[in-house]
């Protein structure tokens, strides 16, 4: 690795202190290595992009090399997307953050991630939508008669934007007190 080569950050794991490879290909097809401080290890690959599409294949290679890792150590995964700019980045970051990596491995030794999502159908949000808030209905209703005659939609559409998002944000919080809230009284 070129000193000046920036990183893809997978995860950190603990009890780095073994020499085992990991053996496994990340994003782009880059081969996975770690770089260690004391007895952490972030598990990396050299970066070949700015950005990264979080297309689904690459949110797999990122979630298969985590999942992978896992099977033997405690770890602490990266979100998909995050970059380090260059090594001396990455060994100034790991000794920043060593001794609250400690701690957080103390509180995730034995336990594993679950992560939660909700897809809506396009359709069935729609008609609850409706259902929920008929202003919405009504203002879209307005929007086309406005579209026909030429207006200027700008403001209506603007306006049915906020409402759609205030509607969201309501379903959301319904689906957290009916789901989440119960869940999340049985982890540490």
């Amino acid at each position: 690795m070129n000193k000046q080569e920036s990183l893809y950050l997978y995860c950190l794991y603990d009890e780095a202190d073994d020499q085992k490879d990991l053996s496994l290909n990340g994003i782009d097809g880059n081969e996975v290595f770690k770089i260690c401080y004391k007895d952490i290890a972030a598990v990396v690959s050299v970066n070949c992009s700015e950005y990264y599409d979080p297309n689904s294949e690459n949110v797999k290679i990122h979630q298969s090399i985590i999942s992978t890792v896992m099977k033997e150590y405690n770890v602490l995964p990266f979100g998909f997307g995050n970059i380090c700019g260059t090594r001396q980045e990455l060994d100034n970051f790991l000794k920043d953050i060593y001794k609250q990596v400690k701690i957080n491995f103390k509180k995730v030794k034995d336990k594993f991630e679950v992560g939660l999502k909700i897809f809506w159908k396009k359709e069935s949000f729609l008609q609850d939508l409706d259902r929920a808030a008929p202003k919405i209905t009504k203002l879209k209703n307005n929007l086309v008669k406005a579209a026909e005659n030429n207006a200027n939609t700008y403001f209506l559409k603007l306006k049915i934007g906020e409402l759609v998002e205030l509607e969201a944000n309501k379903k959301r919080k319904f689906y957290e007190q009916e789901i989440y809230k119960p869940v999340i009284g049985r982890c540490f």
